[in-house]
């Protein structure tokens, strides 16, 4: 018996190994076509100037054309998005017949919770004040937020003390607030946001979500960033969009994220990267 679990952690290593070498390859494919067009193109200007001249003719109206696709497609999403900021989502969900509910066993939208999840790790205490401050001045009842501040323990005693003060001054004003410490150096685990947060949740089904009978269906979770700062609306109509979506349970919800909160304050190189960011992924939508 101790032969074949040897002998089956092994093939499973092997495997592995060979998967991560073949999503290495496939992830190096797109680098290296970047790298070989600039540098054929440089190599070939002197070999071939002609046909060169016409690729790179041919290569610019290619981007003239997806500039102008996705010029198109970003200004549809931003009308859009200006559109869906000027609606009372609240009252909208309020309003909700139930005859439109697509969520199974749903009696009414006041069944839905929130499980937020806030990662901290060595962040200052006035970024997570404004992200927390955020979720207090949204219109969604919160009595119906579970807000889980999940802080990693290899931030040290500073991180420990931001996390406590955060609780002594939020703790109270949702419906539940918990204070979650990441043990560092676990087995089996890269430190990071996501085992940061699994193991939070993993607490939080055990202390909570169970001990209160919470159905798992009417549960909405946000693995949001430290830094997030949501809209008022946000919790209104993602339980909205939640709702009415068909098959709601074997679906994820993406908002369009804004890197504008803080953009003058940052350096100029920064704002750069973030209203490209920004312009992407609201093109995307």
């Amino acid at each position: 018996m101790p032969y074949q679990y040897l002998h089956i952690g092994k093939a499973s290593e092997l495997t592995e190994a060979k998967d991560r070498r073949i999503y290495r390859t496939l992830e190096m494919v797109c680098g290296f076509l970047a790298w070989a067009t600039i540098i054929l193109i440089v190599f070939l200007s002197f070999v071939t100037p002609v046909f060169i001249a016409v690729f790179i003719i041919l290569f610019d109206v290619y981007w003239l054309i997806k500039t102008v696709y996705l010029s198109l497609h970003m200004r549809i999403s931003y009308n859009k998005l200006r559109a869906n900021l000027k609606i009372n989502w609240f009252e909208k969900l309020t309003k909700l017949p139930h005859s439109e509910y697509l969520l199974p066993a749903t009696n009414s939208w006041q069944d839905i919770y929130h499980l937020i999840f806030l990662p901290l790790y060595k962040e200052d205490f006035t970024l997570i004040s404004a992200s927390v401050e955020s979720l207090v001045k949204s219109n969604y009842p919160k009595d119906k937020m579970i807000v889980v501040l999940c802080w990693e323990e290899r931030g040290g005693e500073v991180t420990q003390h931001t996390a406590q003060e955060i609780k002594n001054i939020y703790g109270n004003k949702f419906g539940h607030f918990l204070s979650v410490m990441h043990p560092a150096n676990l087995t089996d685990e890269i430190p990071g946001k996501g085992s940061n947060t699994a193991y939070a949740a993993q607490v939080v089904k055990n202390e909570l979500i169970d001990k209160l009978g919470i159905a798992y269906r009417h549960l909405l979770v946000s693995n949001l960033d430290i830094d997030t700062v949501v809209f008022p609306e946000y919790f209104s109509i993602l339980t909205y969009t939640f709702l009415t979506s068909p098959d709601p349970l074997k679906a994820s919800y993406q908002p369009v994220p804004l890197y504008i909160n803080n953009i003058w304050e940052a350096p100029a190189f920064a704002r750069v990267v973030a209203f490209s960011a920004t312009f992407w992924h609201t093109i995307k939508q």
